[in-house]
């Protein structure tokens, strides 16, 4: 994932978590989950581009 390019707005996000949380979160518990997401989404990619390399 190129920097800069956005897979969902932050408001989005947040709507999405208190949406379907059943319990209270920190004030800044949304960034933390997208930046999570952010990081799982571009070493996922990397990994895929490593696989499809080798196969």
């Amino acid at each position: 994932m190129a920097l800069g390019k956005k897979p969902y707005p932050k408001a989005t996000v947040k709507k999405i978590i208190k949406a379907h949380s059943n319990h209270n979160l920190k004030k800044n518990a949304d960034v933390t989950i997208f930046l999570d997401y952010v990081l799982f989404m571009e070493a996922y990619e990397s990994d895929q581009s490593i696989y499809t390399t080798t196969a």
